[in-house]
C-alpha cells in the first residue's frame, strides 16, 4: 500500500479474530487524517504535495475533507481479491484501511468495544466521538488506563470510593426494535438520576473528608450523540451492546469539577473509574480500607459494584450524618489511604452550615452534560440536560413521556 488510514466506522464486518485490513469497500468510509502511514513513493509524495496545495489555496479548508475529497477523484478500483486495497486518486494511489476494531475512534473503543467483540489487541484509539472538550478526551485515556500520570497521581494521599446500586435493566433490551425504545430512553434518564443522586452524595463526603473521589463505573441504557439515536444507539454502530459502562463524558462535564468559579464552590478532585484496577495505582491505596456502613444495615459481603479490599475495618454511621458528624467519627482514620462507603445516599445528610450545601449543589449542576436524543417532530427537542433532570425531575419526565 502506499497510504493506510484509519476511519470514523462504527462497526466491522470482519469475522472474529480476523486482524486484516478492511475490506476494499471501506474505503468509502470517512478517514480520518489521526492516524495516517505513508510509503515513500513517487505517487504518495505527489498526492501529499496536491493536498498540501489544496491547503494553501484555500486556508479555510478542513484538512480531513480535502484529503477524502482527493482520494475519491477520478477512478477508484478495487484490487482482485484477496487483496484488500483499492487504487484511488484516479488509481495513481493504493490505498487500504485499517481495521477498525484495532484502529478505533473513541466510540468503537470505549464504548462499543469492538477490539474484545472481535478478539483483537487495541492498538490505538483516537479520542473522536467524546464529549467535554479535552477534559474529556484525557479522563477517557485515563478511564482505558492509556494515559500517563505522575505517581503522585495514583498514590494519593488520600481517597473515597462508593458502592453504587444500579437501575434495573429492561427485558430484552438488546434486540428491541424502534417501537420499544421510548420506554428504554424513558428507564435511561431515570435510572442516570438514580446514579447521579448516589454520585452527588459521595463527592460532597469526599469534600467534606478533604479526600479524592474515585468515580464509580456509570452504567448506561442508551448511547448519547449529537443527534437522534437509532434504537438508543449510533445509527450504524450496532455492535454496542446494552446496557453499557459508559465513559464520565456521557453524562458529566470532567473539567468543571476542579475548575476554580466564583461564589466558593468547593472543588471536587476525582479519579476515573478504572483507578482501583490501574496496576500503577499503590496496592496500599486498594488495601488500606476503612469501610463507612449504615448503623441499620445488614452485614453483608462485598458484590461486584464493591471497590473493597480483601481486610478492612469497618464503621457503622446513623443515617443522614452531617458534615461534623462524618468529621468527628473519622478524626482517627485521616491517614487511611481510603475511605469507601456502601450507601453515600443514606449516610450523607448535608452540611451544617448555612449555604455550604447550596454552594456544592451549583457545583454539581455545573458538571453536568446532556442526553441526546430520541426521534422527534420538527421543532420539538428530544434530549435532556442533566442538571434540568436533577433539580425538575417531575416536570421533566412528564415532558419526555409525552414526546
Amino acid at each position: 500500500a502506499d497510504v493506510l488510514a484509519h476511519t470514523d466506522k462504527l462497526n466491522s464486518g470482519l469475522p472474529v479474530g480476523d486482524a486484516g485490513l478492511e475490506e476494499a469497500g471501506a474505503i468509502h468510509a470517512v478517514a480520518n487524517i489521526g492516524l495516517l502511514v505513508f510509503r515513500a513513493r513517487p505517487q504518495t509524495l505527489a498526492f501529499v504535495a496536491a493536498w498540501r496545495e489544496g491547503l494553501n489555496q484555500d486556508p479555510k479548508a478542513w484538512d480531513q475533507t480535502l484529503f477524502n475529497q482527493l482520494l475519491h477523484i477520478g477512478r477508484m478500483t478495487p484490487e482482485p481479491a484477496p487483496s484488500r486495497l483499492t487504487r484511488a486518486w484516479d488509481d495513481a494511489l493504493l490505498v487500504g484501511i485499517l481495521p477498525t476494531a484495532s484502529y478505533s475512534s473513541g466510540h468503537v473503543a470505549y464504548v462499543s468495544g469492538l477490539a474484545a467483540q472481535k478478539k483483537l489487541t487495541q492498538v490505538m484509539v483516537h479520542t473522536t466521538f467524546q464529549y467535554g472538550g479535552t477534559p474529556g478526551k484525557r479522563n477517557r485515556l485515563r478511564e482505558g488506563m492509556l494515559w500517563y500520570d505522575p505517581p503522585a497521581y495514583y498514590a494519593g494521599p488520600r481517597f473515597l470510593s462508593i458502592d453504587m446500586q444500579y437501575p434495573a435493566i429492561p427485558p430484552g433490551i438488546q434486540t428491541m426494535g424502534e417501537e420499544g425504545m421510548h420506554a428504554v430512553q424513558l428507564a435511561h434518564l431515570q435510572g442516570m438520576l438514580q446514579q447521579m443522586l448516589q454520585i452527588r452524595a459521595g463527592m460532597a463526603m469526599a469534600v467534606v473528608l478533604n479526600r479524592t473521589f474515585i468515580m464509580p463505573k456509570l452504567m448506561c441504557l442508551c448511547d448519547r450523540y449529537w443527534a437522534p439515536l437509532d434504537r438508543c444507539r449510533i445509527p450504524g454502530a450496532e455492535a454496542v451492546p446494552l446496557p453499557f459502562t459508559c465513559p464520565m463524558d456521557h453524562v458529566f462535564e470532567p473539567g468543571n469539577l476542579e475548575q476554580r468559579m466564583e461564589g466558593g464552590e468547593p472543588l471536587v478532585p476525582f479519579r476515573e473509574y478504572s483507578f482501583l484496577g490501574n496496576p500503577r495505582t499503590p496496592a496500599v491505596v486498594k488495601d488500606d480500607v476503612v469501610v463507612l456502613e449504615l448503623a441499620s444495615a445488614a452485614v453483608n459481603s462485598p458484590e461486584g459494584s464493591s471497590p473493597l479490599a480483601r481486610s478492612r475495618a469497618t464503621l457503622r454511621l446513623p443515617a443522614n450524618s452531617t458534615n461534623l458528624g462524618l468529621q468527628a467519627a473519622l478524626a482517627a482514620h485521616e491517614a487511611t489511604h481510603r475511605i469507601h462507603v456502601t450507601d453515600p445516599l443514606a449516610l450523607w445528610g448535608g452540611w451544617e452550615e448555612q449555604g455550604a450545601n447550596a454552594r456544592m449543589a451549583s457545583r454539581f449542576l455545573r458538571s453536568l452534560g446532556f442526553w441526546c436524543c430520541r426521534k422527534v417532530p420538527h421543532g420539538q427537542d428530544g434530549g435532556m440536560g442533566y442538571a434540568d433532570l436533577l433539580l425538575n425531575t417531575q416536570k421533566a419526565l412528564q415532558r419526555f413521556q409525552r414526546l
